[in-house]
Formats: C-alpha cells, structure tokens, sequence
C-alpha cells in the first residue's frame, strides 16, 4: 500500500530495484503468481532508462516465473526472445547460456528420467558455474544454485 500511495515520490531507479527484490524473494517463496506482477513492472516498463541491469535479470527471472506457472507455450516463445533481447544489449553471461539450453531441453523432454538427469546435469553445471570469477555478477542478481526445479 505504502508503495503505491508514495511510489512517484521514490525515484525511479530506487522503484525499479525494489520491484526486482520484492520479485525475486517472492520467487523464492515459490510466490510466483505474485513474483510475476512486481517483475512485470519492469519487464513491462518501456523506458529501461535506469538501472539496465536490473531490467536485463528480469527477464532471466521472468523465464524461470513462466516455468514455474507452466506458463509452456509463452515460455517456448521466451526462450526465443529473451536471449535475442540481451545479446542486442550485452554478452550472455555463461549460467544464461546454460539455463536457457536447460529450459529449452526441459520442454521437450516428457520422460521423467531423462528430466531428472537434466535437472541433475544443471545443478552441477550451476554449481561450477557458480565458482567463475566472470559470473559473480549474474548470482549477484540471480543465485540459481537455490532453485528447486520440478
């Protein structure tokens, strides 16, 4: 309530990094209907005129709400989107590389083995990932050894 009644008050680059927390700790909380709506306030903003970086993680977000929510069809659009979108912005971060590969895969595969290797494979690649000095940046902003994939 507070956010809504005094929001135009509280500059823009301070909104948008508070949408993309309140987002992302909803997204934790497996909150994903309500993950959606604050990261829709800014992937659905048509001025990314601050904090770039911020708007850039939440489309990364936005990709892994989508699954979460089932949300397949859009999310097979997405994945065709998405890393056109920040490629035309910046050089993929090799964890986007490797999540967008998995969700990929993980939408054609209905076999609940070949799932769980995906899954598992992932997981380890994520893992190490995670100990490369040029991706501190992306799990500054996006921390997917937490996530718990279905």
């Amino acid at each position: 309530e507070g956010l809504h009644r005094f929001g135009k008050k509280i500059e823009k680059h301070h909104r948008i990094t508070f949408y993309y927390l309140i987002a992302y700790l909803l997204f934790q909380n497996r909150r994903y209907e309500q993950a959606l709506r604050w990261n829709n306030l800014i992937v659905n903003d048509p001025k990314e005129d601050v904090v770039k970086e911020i708007y850039y993680f939440a489309r990364v977000l936005n990709l892994l709400i989508h699954y979460e929510l089932r949300n397949y069809l859009l999310l097979e659009s997405l994945l065709l989107s998405t890393p056109k979108y920040l490629k035309a912005r910046r050089p993929l971060f090799s964890t986007e590389k490797t999540l967008f590969r998995f969700l990929t895969s993980l939408l054609k595969t209905t076999d609940p083995s070949k799932r769980q290797t995906l899954i598992s494979d992932f997981k380890n690649k994520v893992s190490d990932l995670s100990h490369t000095p040029s991706e501190k940046r992306m799990f500054g902003y996006l921390d997917l050894r937490w996530w718990k994939v279905d």
